[in-house]
């Protein structure tokens, strides 16, 4: 799943599945303030033989650097989004 919403103004982010990781990542788009925030992506996942759901949380990134936020779910995923703070 890759989806490339515009979390804002200045800001764009993707989040896709890489192996058995779920990865985010939020790049500036010409707005120096949107360097100074942050994001993490969001997994999703489905446990249990389709009982029950979690979310599991990746790292908190810099927007703009070169790394990303990747957390995996240990179990299928359901979707991927991220969480954006300034």
């Amino acid at each position: 799943m890759v989806a490339a919403p515009t979390a804002s103004a200045g800001i764009r982010c993707t989040t896709e599945i890489v192996g058995s990781e779920a990865v985010a990542h939020c790049y500036a788009n010409d707005d120096p303030s949107a360097l100074y925030s942050t994001y993490r992506v969001v997994a999703t996942c489905i446990a249990g033989n389709n009982t029950y759901t979690f979310k599991k949380y990746g790292p908190w990134e810099a927007v703009g650097a070169l790394t990303t936020s990747r957390v995996s779910c240990g179990a299928r995923y359901l979707s991927v989004d991220f969480e954006l703070r300034k």
